[in-house]
């Protein structure tokens, strides 16, 4: 759904009944962390993955105490989980086509910033390979 077309995370609690059991952000946007709180259903969690920066606005009581949600930011990732988020990938149940939005070689880190640093292109995820 694209969220110019309506409430995506309306949309997101009528799909699933209520809303999720589990919530992932992935992006590292207040709004996208925002939606992804509200989407998360009562005795749900709240992953908050992507690096955000700036000051998400978060009311302790109505957006995580009444609702009864786990708010959780990973500070890093073990080994012994890569082969079940692999698996979660393979299986369908987590769709990263979109997750990232430019590529560039090792040698244009720089530009890689910029791109981040100035907004450019709409960045999500900025890849340098090799």
């Amino acid at each position: 759904m694209n969220p110019k077309d309506g409430d995506p995370v309306q949309r997101v609690r009528e799909l699933t009944g209520g809303g999720v059991d589990v919530g992932f952000e992935i992006i590292g946007l207040v709004d996208t962390v925002r939606k992804m709180i509200g989407c998360v259903k009562k005795g749900g969690k709240a992953v908050m993955v992507g690096m955000c920066f700036d000051n998400v606005p978060i009311s302790p009581v109505n957006d995580v105490m009444t609702p009864e949600i786990k708010l959780m930011s990973p500070q890093d990732h073990l080994k012994a989980e890569i082969p079940q988020v692999l698996k979660l990938i393979e299986n369908g149940r987590f769709d990263l086509s979109h997750s990232v939005s430019h590529r560039l070689p090792l040698k244009e880190v720089n530009e890689g910033v910029r791109i981040l640093n100035e907004r450019i292109g709409n960045p999500v995820r900025v890849v340098l390979e090799p």
